[in-house]
C-alpha cells in the first residue's frame, strides 16, 4: 500500500501522517516514511535556500527541482513496496503541482508523461488558508509558503481541482477543521477499510 498525505501548511498533515503510521504499526504493518522536500537529500541545500527566501528560482526551475527531489527516491519506494512495506509519504507529486507557479495544466502534463509511482491513496487534508495561518501563529520560522495567504489559497484550489479528477491516484478528502481524533478516525476508516 502506498498512501500520500497532502495539504497546505497548517492543515495538520504531518500530525496525521504520524498518527496514521502509529495506527499501522499497531495493526502489525511494516512502514516506510518519506517526506518532501527531503531535508537530508541531494537537493536539500537549494530547496532550503529557496524556501527560506535566500534565493529565487523561476517557475520551471522550482517545479523541476521539487520534482527531482521526489524522483530520486523512486527506486527505493518501489523496492519497499515490493518487500511488503506500507509506504507513507508526507507530500508528493500533487504538492509540486499545487505550490509551484507553473500553470497547473502544464505541471499535470509534465507529470503524466513521467513513469513515477502512483499512490493507492492521496489523502488531502482540507482546511481554509485563514485557519491554516491561524494554526501556524507563533511558529519561530516561516517558509516562503507559510505566510502567503494568496499562495495558500491558490494551492488549496489546485488541490481541490486535482481531487475532483482523482489526478495521479484515488483521492480521499478530509476536513481537518474537525477535532484531531475525528480526523484520525476518518482517515483510518477511509484508507484502512
Amino acid at each position: 500500500m502506498f498512501a500520500v498525505f497532502e495539504g497546505i501548511n497548517g492543515s495538520g498533515k504531518t500530525k496525521h501522517v504520524h498518527l496514521f503510521i502509529k495506527n499501522l504499526k499497531k495493526a502489525g504493518k511494516r512502514v516506510r516514511l518519506y517526506s518532501y522536500p527531503d531535508k537530508k537529500g541531494v537537493y536539500s541545500k537549494i530547496l532550503g535556500k529557496f524556501l527560506s527566501m535566500e534565493i529565487e528560482l523561476d517557475p520551471t526551475t522550482q517545479f523541476l527541482t521539487f520534482l527531482s527531489d521526489i524522483s530520486k527516491d523512486q527506486e527505493k519506494i518501489r523496492k519497499d513496496l515490493d518487500n511488503g512495506y506500507w509506504v507513507i509519504v508526507d507530500r508528493y507529486i500533487p504538492s509540486t503541482v499545487a505550490f509551484q507557479n507553473l500553470p497547473i495544466q502544464r505541471g499535470k502534463d509534465l507529470i503524466t508523461g513521467l513513469k513515477l509511482i502512483r499512490p493507492d491513496y492521496i489523502c488531502f487534508l482540507n482546511v481554509s488558508p485563514d485557519i491554516a495561518i491561524e494554526r501556524m501563529e507563533g511558529k519561530r520560522r516561516y517558509s516562503r509558503f507559510e505566510r502567503n495567504e494568496e499562495l495558500l489559497m491558490k494551492a488549496n484550489l489546485r488541490y481541490k481541482e486535482m481531487a475532483e479528477e482523482d489526478f495521479f491516484g484515488k483521492w480521499v478528502v478530509v476536513d481537518t477543521t474537525k477535532p484531531v481524533e475525528e480526523v484520525e478516525e476518518e482517515i483510518k476508516r477511509r484508507i484502512l477499510k
